[in-house]
């Protein structure tokens, strides 16, 4: 045969240009900065609420500047997922303008 049984064709779709692997290393490594940063901001966030006028100069700044990584990540992901291809019904979409589109509409952008 020629390796087509059934007549089907692949589902396997190589990834378009400036579009990221979902099952890649980066994004897991990505996600897991991710969820770090939300935890760093669940977890001090409500303390430095509580707490802020106690908290010393020094330690004002280098909240701030944490936060500002923290802020950069959340945009930079922003960024990543309408680029971040993604599956449906097994078959990997690498479209930018679907991938966009789809982020747009239900993937997640007004919650994130």
């Amino acid at each position: 045969g020629d390796g087509k049984e059934g007549g089907g064709e692949s589902k396997v779709v190589e990834t378009g240009p400036r579009v990221l692997n979902p099952d890649s290393r980066f994004r897991w490594v990505w996600q897991t900065m991710m969820q770090m940063a939300v935890m760093y901001n669940v977890l001090t966030v409500p303390v430095r609420m509580a707490y802020w006028e106690a908290v010393t100069d020094d330690d004002h700044a280098v909240f701030d500047g944490v936060d500002v990584v923290v802020d950069v990540m959340y945009i930079v992901d922003i960024l990543l997922k309408s680029r971040m291809g993604f599956t449906v019904r097994g078959v990997l979409i690498t479209d930018p303008a679907v991938i966009v589109r789809t982020y747009m509409l239900y993937g997640g952008f007004w919650r994130d």
